[in-house]
């Protein structure tokens, strides 16, 4: 649809919700030229790949209240109480990670282990 303001064509284009832009009506279009540069892709070979290193594997309590028990079923106050204790970062080095780990997945995910 073509319209005259002031003398001069326009052509108004209709959007959505009824808007309308008035807007000069342009002879000649100039065409964009677009490049496009070529993206190698390099993949890295399974056997270059790195193991994740601070992955958490469960294991099983090994002594006191919760023997055989997996760290994911252990309360939260008893892996609390288990943290602050120095024998058990000591004598149960791996145990302790896992029970640091575990301990801070449930307070970032807000899990409460009763």
């Amino acid at each position: 649809m073509v319209d005259y303001f002031w003398g001069k064509p326009t052509r108004v284009y209709k959007l959505d919700r009824d808007l309308r832009i008035d807007s000069p009506i342009k002879k000649t279009l100039t065409p964009v030229k677009k490049t496009l540069t070529p993206v190698k892709k390099t993949l890295t070979p399974i056997s270059k790949v790195t193991p994740v290193q601070n992955s958490y594997k469960d294991i099983k309590m090994p002594f006191g209240k919760h023997k055989g028990e997996l760290l994911a079923d252990i309360p939260n106050s008893y892996l609390d109480w288990l943290l602050e204790q120095n024998f058990f970062e000591e004598k149960f080095r791996e145990h302790w990670k896992m029970a640091k780990k575990e301990i801070e997945y449930r307070k970032k995910f807000n899990v409460c282990i009763r």
